[in-house]
């Protein structure tokens, strides 16, 4: 405890002691001990907030900061608490069954083969822990050698795999500037892709079997395939594709099943293939771009915010690009988008995506 007459100093609205300095403003009171910020308290934490206010009068600077640094503890302590709530074991949906002993997954006591070494693999993935089990429901409707099929497709690229909130794939696929598709049909034209619209194929003109290389359907890829097989090029651009698995057809062997061939998907995002390339580049970690992207809220410090910056930072993107992956983001990964009130769609000052705790 610092003796009563320990020097102050008051400098705009902050107060200075040898050890702490604190900030108190409209929202609430910054401490900082020495150059280390201790942390914020905000101000509608009224009971708090009027014993640091006492201390600080009464000159009791250790208390005051004590203070704040046991709100703060116990702010990350809960915060904490919450996050790791996310890292549950898989709560499978009624039907499905694991025997850990024999190492199999069944649905309604029928095993489906490779399942469990794929649920073993991913406890702790927040957006699988979310989503996977609503992708569940929608694979115990496929027929047998479609699932199997699929199974063996998420096994094979689960650490770059994600779903969005309704339980469908988010995979990728590289077009045209123009988002055209560089493969032509027949008759010499191309599949156009429009952002938030289906494109689609009848499904009996997709190839069926996996052992013919190159053939007709729609196609998309993981990251995995990307990974391994990207070319740079400025003109072209990246799609993030919302894919049910009811209409995926066949995984062909010939890429290593890291690209399917699909009868629909829906885009959600562009991005340039040069900004992608720039983020391989620097080492980024490309998992993050398929991953369920409040992962890395606290590897930013944010609790529940995020700015346009900030998601540049992440994607490795310009500020239009972030802005447009964040607009995505807000209506696939259960976020929302909070912008001023006169905002006309392109300015990314004060836009923000909030995550929903």
């Amino acid at each position: 405890m610092k003796s009563q007459s320990q020097e102050i100093s008051k400098k705009g609205k902050g107060m200075q002691s040898k050890n702490y300095v604190f900030l108190c403003g409209k929202h609430g009171i910054t401490c900082y001990n020495g150059e280390e910020r201790v942390g914020f308290l905000p101000s509608n934490e009224i009971q708090i907030s009027n014993k640091v206010l006492h201390a600080i009068k009464t000159q009791d600077f250790e208390t005051a900061g004590c203070l704040i640094m046991s709100y703060v503890c116990k702010q990350k302590q809960e915060y904490n608490t919450k996050t790791s709530a996310h890292k549950v074991t898989l709560q499978l949906p009624k039907g499905f069954t694991i025997s850990h002993k024999k190492k199999t997954v069944s649905y309604n006591k029928k095993i489906w083969p490779d399942m469990y070494e794929l649920l073993s693999s991913m406890p702790n993935n927040r957006n699988w822990n979310r989503y996977f089990p609503k992708f569940l429901l929608r694979l115990q409707k496929l027929q047998k050698r479609d699932r199997e099929m699929l199974i063996s497709f998420l096994n094979k690229n689960r650490d770059l795999l994600a779903f969005d909130k309704r339980g469908n794939l988010l995979l990728w696929k590289r077009v045209a500037a123009d988002l055209s598709s560089y493969h032509k049909d027949a008759d010499g034209s191309t599949v156009r892709n429009e952002i938030g619209k289906f494109t689609t194929m009848p499904r009996e003109k997709v190839e069926r079997n996996p052992d013919v290389a190159c053939a007709a359907g729609l196609h998309v890829c993981s990251l995995e395939y990307l990974k391994n097989n990207f070319q740079d090029n400025i003109e072209s651009k990246l799609i993030l594709c919302c894919v049910d698995p009811k209409d995926i057809v066949s995984i062909p062997r010939d890429a290593g099943q890291t690209k399917l061939r699909v009868c629909r998907y829906k885009p959600i995002l562009a991005i340039k293939s040069g900004e992608f390339a720039s983020a391989i580049n620097r080492n980024m970690q490309i998992q993050s771009m398929g991953q369920d992207i409040t992962n890395k809220f606290s590897e930013l410090g944010q609790k529940s915010e995020l700015s346009v910056s900030a998601m540049g930072k992440i994607l490795g993107l310009g500020k239009k690009q972030a802005l447009q992956a964040m607009i995505a983001l807000s209506k696939v990964a259960g976020m929302k988008l909070k912008v001023p009130q006169n905002w006309d769609g392109e300015d990314t000052a004060g836009v923000k995506l909030i995550r929903e705790i």
